[in-house]
């Protein structure tokens, strides 16, 4: 390979750990809590018992919302769209970034999509302008990035999902806000989604092309190490022995506490180990296909085949560029 196409192909698999580290950005927007899934719409006394409960024992809190398809019409101009209509805290509701304006926190007031913005109004800053959801009159308080019509207002409904904040760091998600789920009265959700854990993937899986960089080099490294001075070898060696010690505690805080045995000796957990991380997958696979968990999925596909295409181009980087070290000279 030329010098010429080195430097392209260095640059393009640059350019595409930048993407790759975007959507995994965007995963972890998307994803702030766990996410309990109901077939049936939740009851408002269930929906009252579980706030009443988080607030009374002081552990996390549920934020509840439901999607389902609306009319909505402005000055003369109307859109079919999707509306989410939540209780709680709206950034979890339906996580997004919002071009302008902020959320709706009170009743009467909006969000509203870029898409619908543009089938209302043409585009531009809408935020204080008001649309009428079938017959009820709300004001719009922000403006956020999606291009499908998508309205977000508070407000009662049938709610089937509930998002759970403030779960206590080393539990088990899935296992904690099932159970929780039904100590609050709720039953048991039908899905569940650890939106932390995936997210803590797409974090991980975003640096793999670095590792198996890092992994190619290490050999490297080790050879030239030895060709130093006795002294010198000896304090390379202490230096990354100790930065290791100081990194595993951390690296082990982020993994999630389904993938860390009580023992590590326990061999009847790594032999469920795959089958565990298959659920997983097929978990978030099953999702109904609520509007934000299109876009989970759609960031997650981006992401692996931004991943794949660099780990091809460096791994024809590295083969086409031989490392060859200099005679050794005591």
């Amino acid at each position: 390979m030329r010098r010429a196409g080195k430097l392209l192909a260095a640059g393009l698999t640059l350019w595409l750990l930048i993407l790759a580290f975007r959507q995994a950005s965007l995963l972890t927007l998307l994803l702030p809590t766990v996410s309990l899934r109901y077939d049936t719409p939740l009851e408002k006394t269930q929906v009252e018992a579980a706030l009443a409960y988080g607030e009374k024992s002081g552990g996390p809190c549920f934020t509840f919302w439901a999607e389902s398809s609306t009319w909505v019409s402005a000055e003369e101009r109307g859109s079919a769209a999707r509306q989410v209509i939540f209780r709680g805290e709206p950034e979890v509701a339906y996580p997004t970034a919002y071009r302008h304006g902020t959320a709706p926190v009170s009743p009467g007031a909006c969000a509203v999509s870029t898409g619908l913005v543009w089938a209302l109004w043409g585009g531009g800053n809408v935020v204080g302008l008001e649309l009428t959801v079938e017959e009820d009159i709300f004001r719009v308080t922000g403006v956020f990035e999606e291009d499908e019509p998508l309205l977000l207002r508070p407000g009662e409904g049938s709610f089937t999902a509930a998002e759970l904040s403030g779960i206590p760091r080393g539990q088990d998600g899935y296992r904690f806000a099932a159970s929780y789920g039904e100590s609050c009265g709720l039953g048991t959700p039908e899905e569940v989604l650890w939106g932390p854990g995936f997210a803590g993937w797409a974090q991980a899986l975003a640096w793999l092309p670095v590792a198996l960089a890092g992994g190619r080099l290490f050999p490297y490294g080790l050879r030239q190490a030895r060709r130093l001075p006795g002294f010198r070898r000896s304090a390379l060696r202490f230096g990354l022995a100790f930065l290791l010690a100081l990194a595993l505690p951390w690296l082990l805080e982020q993994l999630p506490a389904w993938l860390l045995p009580t023992k590590w000796s326990d061999f009847t957990f790594w032999s469920r180990l795959g089958q565990t991380l298959l659920n997983r997958c097929r978990d978030l696979l099953s999702l109904s296909p609520q509007t934000r968990d299109v876009g989970v999925k759609l960031a997650m596909v981006k992401e692996s085949l931004y991943v794949l295409a660099a780990c091809i181009l460096s791994g024809a980087l590295y083969r086409s560029t031989e490392i060859t070290l200099p005679p050794h000279t005591s």
